[in-house]
């Protein structure tokens, strides 16, 4: 058993996060291969008690409001009332997986754009940002046994091949970090904080080999999960790790997570 900060880390469960390939004229670098956005959102907040203002943005690609039949309120992000937020997040809430939180300025919807530079061998790898990879590769890793994996269409166009699909990956769940794990600079203030009316936290800056995972946040079923604090940082279990590798997945690295007892 490891320790990092004085704290220990469970040595049954092991989380691993998903880092994009970077490296110039690397054929596996495809952390700028797509360009797109979302069709809605939740609008930010106007709080009246945080003087905080903007955070990192999560998104829930698995979410249609097209059902919906005003959804003008969902198309311009622009700051509202805690109290309109609350209304449209009501509005909102049948539509989101009751396992997600509703949060500020959250993307929703599968991501609309276009390919701009695809890969040699796209069809086994991962492309913008670790949450995107071909519908054949999504299908192989789905039809191995015990894998659990929610993913919808991506509405991109590519026209070097017309042909492309892509699936788009929804985090199964959002784990939480360790605040005593992080350094001074990513909590100046020196503890984590939230403010209980619009729910934004205090974290300035975060680097994924700052994190440690509470192993309570970790729930028993699901293989793919991004970070409740601070979206954006995609982690996989050790089976899908390995299912990954023996499909010859590319364009991504895994650095091991460390995940705690408290």
């Amino acid at each position: 058993m490891s320790s990092r900060h004085g704290i220990r880390q469970l040595e049954a469960m092991k989380l691993y996060m998903l880092h994009q390939k970077t490296q110039t004229r690397d054929p596996d670098d495809l952390s700028e291969a797509v360009q797109g956005s979302r069709k809605w959102s939740l609008p930010n907040i106007k709080c009246p008690r945080c003087p905080l203002t903007a955070g990192p943005l999560r998104s829930y690609p698995i979410v249609d409001l097209s059902g919906l039949a005003d959804r003008k309120p969902f198309e311009s992000g622009w700051p509202v009332p805690l109290e309109r937020f609350r209304e449209l997040a009501e509005i909102v809430r049948p539509y989101i997986p009751a396992h997600l939180p509703i949060e500020r300025s959250t993307h929703l919807g599968p991501l609309t754009g276009k390919v701009t530079r695809p890969p040699e061998d796209y069809a086994t790898s991962f492309l913008f940002g670790t949450d995107l990879l071909r519908e054949e590769a999504f299908v192989r890793l789905c039809e191995r046994s015990g894998l659990r994996l929610q993913g919808v269409p991506a509405k991109v166009r590519c026209r070097k091949d017309p042909e492309l699909r892509l699936v788009e990956l929804q985090a199964d769940a959002l784990v939480n970090l360790v605040p005593e794990a992080l350094p001074p600079q990513a909590l100046p203030d020196g503890e984590l904080r939230v403010c209980p009316l619009c729910g934004l936290n205090n974290i300035k800056e975060i680097q994924s080999d700052w994190i440690a995972i509470k192993r309570s946040s970790i729930p028993a079923q699901g293989d793919y999960f991004d970070l409740k604090e601070y979206p954006g940082f995609f982690m996989v279990t050790e089976r899908l790790k390995e299912a990954m590798e023996e499909a010859g997945i590319r364009g991504v690295l895994f650095g091991e997570v460390l995940v705690t007892d408290e």
